[in-house]
């Protein structure tokens, strides 16, 4: 497959965690290897490391999905940077509807559809290992490949929580 055709472009990005002093914080690995895997596999990929933003959270947000054109925002965690995930989601959905937002991280893999729900901003959940997942979701947002087609994620169809094995 040849994706550096894709018109997709996927802005990864690490949550400013609130609850560590700023500049001190633990690099999150499990959006790294999701991010590696989609340059890999030739994705166009950018980053936004929230914790070296100054100022607002929402204007580092905005600015950076203007500088990029990014239509895709992936962003993840565990169950305890759920008002920092949800933050980044929320900020996303209003102010930038037409971006697919995508959630990944042991926030979604424990229990994506209890997650899904209070991540209402969320568009697609990454089941499990999101590195494995990554360029099958994206090459079926590009292609409109049926979601149901692609294992390991969570996502709503007609009022009904939908996961694929």
């Amino acid at each position: 497959m040849n994706l550096a055709l894709h018109s997709q472009r996927i802005l990864f990005v690490i949550p400013a965690y609130s609850m560590y002093p700023r500049g001190r914080y633990v690099m999150p690995l499990g959006i790294l290897y999701v991010s590696a895997a989609a340059k890999a596999a030739g994705l166009d990929v950018c980053c936004l490391n929230l914790n070296h933003e100054t100022g607002d959270v929402g204007t580092a947000l905005s600015n950076k999905i203007k500088e990029t054109g990014c239509t895709i925002v992936a962003v993840g965690g565990l169950s305890g940077e759920f008002g920092d995930i949800y933050a980044v989601l929320r900020h996303v959905k209003r102010h930038h509807p037409e971006i697919t937002t995508i959630v990944g991280g042991g926030i979604i893999t424990a229990t994506p559809e209890i997650a899904m729900q209070a991540l209402e901003y969320a568009d697609i959940g990454l089941i499990g290992e999101g590195d494995e997942t990554i360029v099958e979701l994206v090459e079926a947002l590009e292609t409109k490949k049926p979601l149901k087609d692609v294992a390991g994620i969570v996502y709503q169809q007609n009022e009904n929580w939908v996961q694929t094995a």
